[in-house]
């Protein structure tokens, strides 16, 4: 039974459950898409920029930069 024929065998209450859980997911993949561009364009560049190892250890080898 697909997801239309089990929606058309609900009945009301049954149905309006099933709307609100599809709203709710949509709604919780929306507010991950937005953290994770938030993590990508936001943290990730604010840690590049401040979190710089101290000069002797960036100098003698201890710490390598990857692209």
């Amino acid at each position: 039974m697909c997801l239309d024929e089990q929606e058309l065998s609900m009945n009301g209450s049954d149905l309006e459950e099933a709307e609100k859980v599809i709203e709710l997911r949509a709604e919780a993949q929306t507010v991950w898409a937005q953290r994770e561009w938030t993590i990508q364009h936001i943290l990730f560049p604010a840690m590049k920029l401040f979190l710089k190892p101290p000069n002797h250890l960036a100098n003698d080898g201890s710490v390598i930069q990857v692209h």
